[in-house]
Formats: structure tokens, sequence, C-alpha cells
């Protein structure tokens, strides 16, 4: 019996049956772990670009004559329903000198980012309009 056992156990040690399945199960935990922090990566350049596109139609706004009221509705209609702090700001309290511009805004966004694996603190965005 002790004989016929240590065989069996002489095969096994020989048999590369199961050697694949070894290996899969201590690498697949690192592929998610990298797929996991692919999708964060790509859900935090998403919102990222939806901020930045938020900010360019604040600036088409702005570019067709808009005042800061008007900037801010817009902001403020597109920004509806995602959680980002768009603010508007004069780019110069008077006119801005040596720029030859005679009106400008700072626009600005920004987001807290939570995800899977990857926390942001904070997604920021901002842009500078000048108009002459």
């Amino acid at each position: 019996m002790k004989i016929e056992l240590m065989a069996k156990v002489r095969v096994l040690a020989r048999g590369e049956g199961g050697a694949s399945a070894v290996e899969f199960a201590l690498v697949s935990p690192i592929l998610v772990l990298c797929v996991l922090s692919m999708v964060d990566l790509g859900l935090a350049l998403g919102e990222q670009m939806a901020m930045d596109q938020l900010l360019r139609s604040a600036a088409m706004t702005a570019m067709e004559g808009g005042s800061q009221t008007a900037i801010e509705a817009t902001l403020t209609a597109l920004s509806e329903g995602q959680d980002f702090v768009p603010t508007v700001a004069p780019a110069c309290s008077a006119p801005c000198s040596g720029s030859g511009a005679s009106n400008g805004f700072l626009l600005s966004a920004e987001k807290k980012f939570d995800g899977f694996l990857i926390d942001i603190p904070e997604l920021k965005s901002s842009l500078l309009v000048q108009i002459q």
C-alpha cells in the first residue's frame, strides 16, 4: 500500500498537467489590477474631457458677446446633472493693460474623482478667454 502511494506521488510530481492553471492563478490578480487601473484612468480622462468641453462651450458664449451672467448661465445649464463646480471670474478688473484685450474671463471647473482604485482629489480645468 505504501509503495503504491509513493508511486502515485512520483507520477503526480513528474506530471505537468496543472501547471498552466497554477500559472494563471498567480498571474490573474495582477492582470485584473492592471485592467481596473486602466478603466479608472479612462474614466478620469473622460471626466477631464467633459470639463474641458464645458469650458469651451462657455468660451463660445463669451466670444459671442455674452456677459458674465450669460456665461454663468451657460455653465450652470451644461453642468446640470454632473458634479462639476464651474466658476467664472473677470480676467482683469479693468481693461487688461498690455494685452490689447478689452475684456476677459477666467473660466474654471473642478471635480473630485472617486474611482475603483484611483482617487484623484481634484480634477481641474481652466480657460482664459480674452475678447478684443
